[in-house]
Protein backbone atom coordinates (compact mmCIF):
# COMPACT_ATOMS: atom_id res chain seq x y z
CA UNK A 1 0.00 0.00 0.00
CA UNK A 2 1.34 3.39 -0.96
CA UNK A 3 0.69 6.40 1.22
CA UNK A 4 1.07 8.57 -1.85
CA UNK A 5 -1.00 9.54 -4.83
CA UNK A 6 0.54 8.32 -8.06
CA UNK A 7 -0.35 8.06 -11.73
CA UNK A 8 -0.75 4.59 -13.16
CA UNK A 9 0.47 3.43 -16.57
CA UNK A 10 -2.92 4.21 -18.14
CA UNK A 11 -3.05 7.74 -16.71
CA UNK A 12 -5.37 7.11 -13.79
CA UNK A 13 -4.60 8.46 -10.34
CA UNK A 14 -4.12 5.81 -7.65
CA UNK A 15 -5.38 6.77 -4.19
CA UNK A 16 -3.67 5.69 -0.93
CA UNK A 17 -6.52 3.40 0.13
CA UNK A 18 -5.18 0.22 -1.46
CA UNK A 19 -4.64 -2.58 1.02
CA UNK A 20 -6.37 -0.73 3.85
CA UNK A 21 -9.39 -1.87 5.83
CA UNK A 22 -12.24 0.61 6.26
CA UNK A 23 -12.42 1.32 9.99
CA UNK A 24 -15.24 3.82 10.10
CA UNK A 25 -18.13 5.20 8.05
CA UNK A 26 -19.49 8.64 8.82
CA UNK A 27 -22.86 9.99 7.72
CA UNK A 28 -23.53 13.72 7.98
CA UNK A 29 -24.23 15.92 4.96
CA UNK A 30 -21.91 13.57 3.10
CA UNK A 31 -20.81 9.93 3.35
CA UNK A 32 -17.24 9.24 4.47
CA UNK A 33 -15.04 6.17 4.55
CA UNK A 34 -12.04 6.22 6.87
CA UNK A 35 -9.04 3.92 7.22
CA UNK A 36 -5.89 3.91 9.33
CA UNK A 37 -2.36 3.38 8.16
CA UNK A 38 0.97 3.57 9.97
CA UNK A 39 1.45 7.33 9.71
CA UNK A 40 -2.15 8.48 10.08
CA UNK A 41 -5.73 8.29 8.86
CA UNK A 42 -6.99 8.38 5.29
CA UNK A 43 -10.48 9.82 4.80
CA UNK A 44 -12.63 9.81 1.68
CA UNK A 45 -15.64 12.15 1.77
CA UNK A 46 -18.35 11.62 -0.86
CA UNK A 47 -20.61 14.64 -1.15
CA UNK A 48 -23.03 13.58 -3.86
CA UNK A 49 -24.76 10.58 -5.40
CA UNK A 50 -22.73 7.40 -5.90
CA UNK A 51 -23.31 3.77 -6.75
CA UNK A 52 -22.45 0.63 -4.85
CA UNK A 53 -22.28 -2.69 -6.67
CA UNK A 54 -22.81 -5.54 -4.24
CA UNK A 55 -22.89 -8.95 -5.92
CA UNK A 56 -25.73 -8.82 -8.42
CA UNK A 57 -27.25 -5.62 -6.95
CA UNK A 58 -26.46 -2.05 -7.92
CA UNK A 59 -27.50 0.43 -5.23
CA UNK A 60 -28.02 4.12 -5.98
CA UNK A 61 -26.78 6.03 -2.92
CA UNK A 62 -27.32 9.68 -2.04
CA UNK A 63 -25.83 11.17 1.14
CA UNK A 64 -28.70 13.69 1.26
CA UNK A 65 -31.00 10.71 1.95
CA UNK A 66 -29.31 8.92 4.89
CA UNK A 67 -31.93 6.14 4.95
CA UNK A 68 -30.55 4.92 1.60
CA UNK A 69 -27.01 4.45 2.92
CA UNK A 70 -27.44 1.13 4.76
CA UNK A 71 -25.65 -0.95 2.11
CA UNK A 72 -22.79 1.59 2.05
CA UNK A 73 -22.38 1.57 5.84
CA UNK A 74 -21.76 -2.18 5.50
CA UNK A 75 -18.44 -1.29 3.82
CA UNK A 76 -16.94 -0.88 7.31
CA UNK A 77 -14.27 -3.57 7.83
CA UNK A 78 -14.10 -4.06 4.06
CA UNK A 79 -10.61 -4.28 2.57
CA UNK A 80 -9.78 -2.04 -0.40
CA UNK A 81 -8.15 -3.82 -3.33
CA UNK A 82 -7.77 -0.82 -5.66
CA UNK A 83 -8.81 2.85 -5.71
CA UNK A 84 -8.48 4.73 -8.99
CA UNK A 85 -9.55 8.10 -10.41
CA UNK A 86 -9.86 8.93 -14.10
CA UNK A 87 -8.58 12.24 -15.51
CA UNK A 88 -12.21 13.39 -15.60
CA UNK A 89 -12.63 12.72 -11.87
CA UNK A 90 -14.57 9.45 -11.89
CA UNK A 91 -13.67 7.57 -8.70
CA UNK A 92 -13.77 3.76 -8.59
CA UNK A 93 -13.01 1.81 -5.40
CA UNK A 94 -12.78 -1.96 -5.68
CA UNK A 95 -13.00 -4.10 -2.55
CA UNK A 96 -11.39 -7.51 -2.12
CA UNK A 97 -14.83 -9.11 -1.65
CA UNK A 98 -16.04 -7.85 -5.06
CA UNK A 99 -17.99 -4.77 -3.99
CA UNK A 100 -17.39 -1.58 -5.95
CA UNK A 101 -18.10 2.09 -5.23
CA UNK A 102 -18.28 4.55 -8.13
CA UNK A 103 -18.59 8.34 -7.84
CA UNK A 104 -19.10 10.43 -10.95
CA UNK A 105 -17.99 14.08 -11.10
CA UNK A 106 -20.65 16.76 -10.63
CA UNK A 107 -21.12 19.91 -12.67
CA UNK A 108 -22.17 21.82 -9.55
CA UNK A 109 -19.95 20.76 -6.64
CA UNK A 110 -16.90 18.75 -5.58
CA UNK A 111 -18.22 15.19 -5.76
CA UNK A 112 -15.53 13.70 -3.48
CA UNK A 113 -12.32 14.51 -1.67
CA UNK A 114 -9.59 12.41 -0.12
CA UNK A 115 -7.20 13.48 2.62
CA UNK A 116 -4.33 11.50 4.06
CA UNK A 117 -1.09 11.69 5.99
CA UNK A 118 1.76 13.99 4.97
CA UNK A 119 -0.68 16.57 3.56
CA UNK A 120 -1.90 14.30 0.76
CA UNK A 121 -5.16 15.55 -0.71
CA UNK A 122 -7.13 14.91 -3.90
CA UNK A 123 -10.37 16.65 -4.85
CA UNK A 124 -12.76 16.09 -7.74
CA UNK A 125 -13.39 19.61 -9.02
CA UNK A 126 -16.87 20.86 -9.88
CA UNK A 127 -17.27 20.27 -13.59
CA UNK A 128 -14.75 17.37 -13.55
CA UNK A 129 -11.03 16.90 -13.25
CA UNK A 130 -8.89 16.34 -10.17
CA UNK A 131 -6.69 18.62 -8.10
CA UNK A 132 -3.97 17.13 -5.90
CA UNK A 133 -1.74 18.40 -3.08
CA UNK A 134 0.97 16.86 -1.01
CA UNK A 135 3.13 13.85 -1.66
CA UNK A 136 2.84 12.89 -5.32
CA UNK A 137 6.07 11.15 -6.40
Amino acid sequence: MSRYLFHTENGELSLPLEGLDITRCVVDHAFSLEALQGDGPVALRIEGPFSLKDGQSNHAMDPSVPAQLGPAVALVRGSVKRARVSAEGRLSIYFKDGREVTVEPSDDFEAWELSGPQGVKAVCRAGGGVSTWGAVP
